[in-house]
């Protein structure tokens, strides 16, 4: 993959754009430094003012997506990096998209796509990784946790060794969905990863607050909560929140 480095930019995501529509073709990646103007999801911003913490975002090749699996892309990311770095350190992926070490969070991914008419015209991927240091999160809306960083943990790991594997894990997630096999990915690997399996969480959706157990997710990347009498209910990515 060519990949271009930057010092700073607001956003990788956004430089990716401008790329794409310079005329470049999928996939290359873009590093930076730091960004001024990093996205999480749900609008939150990424603190990203660390260097040699990750700071990467890739084009990827649409067609993968041409029958399903949009949402489904990051978490076969995150399982793909979390089982490179397991014989190192066992990280959980807290639903749908972030990376945490006994509560306390590493990294995430964010997939943007942009539209011409009904086709996806662009697929952005961004991936953020602390790895050597972890912002202060005073005011993270909805939840209580901390930050940490890889070197908290594995103080002689290198920035070069995970970005290695943050690029390794994008390859193995787009030759998974090129080959439909994505869902069966996820589904054996999921539980082996899942911080919040059989934990009582909250969960926020159209400005409502519903308790209940978590059940991991359904063959379509689903949030599963268990309400008691009432049964299941299912959650999207695009429209709920796990609160811690």
């Amino acid at each position: 993959m060519r990949v271009f480095f930057f010092d700073s930019v607001i956003s990788t995501n956004d430089e990716v754009v401008k790329l794409l529509n310079c005329g470049l073709k999928p996939m290359f990646g873009v590093v930076a430094n730091r960004q001024t103007g990093g996205r999480g999801c749900h609008g939150n911003q990424w603190m990203s003012e660390d260097v040699e913490n990750i700071y990467f975002s890739t084009a990827l090749p649409v067609e993968i997506f041409a029958a399903n699996g949009i949402s489904m892309f990051t978490q076969t990311f995150v399982l793909s990096f979390l089982e490179k770095l397991s014989t190192l350190i066992h990280l959980n992926v807290k639903w749908p998209n972030d990376i945490f070490f006994h509560g306390k969070k590493i990294g995430g991914a964010l997939l943007e796509t942009c539209f011409g008419g009904e086709a996806i015209k662009h697929a952005v991927f961004g991936v953020g990784i602390n790895v050597a240091s972890a912002p202060d999160l005073k005011n993270v809306p909805d939840g209580n946790y901390k930050a940490a960083a890889l070197r908290d943990f594995l103080p002689s790991i290198s920035y070069a060794f995970v970005l290695d594997k943050v690029v390794q894990s994008i390859a193995d997630a787009v030759h998974l969905h090129e080959q439909g096999a994505f869902s069966e990915f996820i589904a054996n690997n999921w539980k082996n990863f899942d911080m919040l399996h059989h934990r009582q969480v909250k969960v926020k959706f159209n400005g409502k607050i519903f308790n209940g157990e978590a059940l991991g997710i359904d063959p379509s990347g689903c949030f599963i909560l268990h309400i008691g009498e009432e049964g299941r209910m299912l959650f999207s990515s695009a429209s709920a929140k796990i609160i811690l």
